[in-house]
């Protein structure tokens, strides 16, 4: 993976920023998270990030898009990634202080039709 394909573009503050300038660091930031994902899903063709994947997505049922699941296993391999309310269904406890994960995966919104 590209060097500079790892780091996510600078954030922006939101309270300085123009409208435009927030258009701009969104359509940045979702550019950066496309060609993560390409890269991710283009990788699969190998045996190492192909078993990562499948191990990502055995551990990670409820994950129902590919694209999401190549996401975790690129960012966090051989992590298994859930929220703090998702843990705490498990009976399992986050201790203070520990280290999370923070991991960019793709949202799809889905649009209404404006033709009756």
């Amino acid at each position: 993976m590209p060097e500079t394909a790892i780091r996510p573009p600078k954030p922006i503050n939101r309270r300085t920023a123009s409208p435009e300038q927030i258009q701009a660091a969104r359509k940045l930031r979702r550019r950066w998270l496309a060609d993560i994902a390409n890269w991710a899903i283009d990788s699969l063709t190998q045996p190492d990030p192909w078993r990562s994947f499948l191990w990502t997505a055995a551990m990670h049922p409820n994950r129902p898009r590919a694209t999401n699941l190549a996401l975790i296993a690129v960012q966090a391999p051989g992590e298994v990634a859930r929220t703090y309310r998702q843990w705490q269904t498990e009976g399992r406890q986050v201790r203070r202080d520990e280290p999370g994960l923070l991991i960019y995966t793709s949202v799809i919104k889905e649009q209404e039709d404006s033709a009756p």
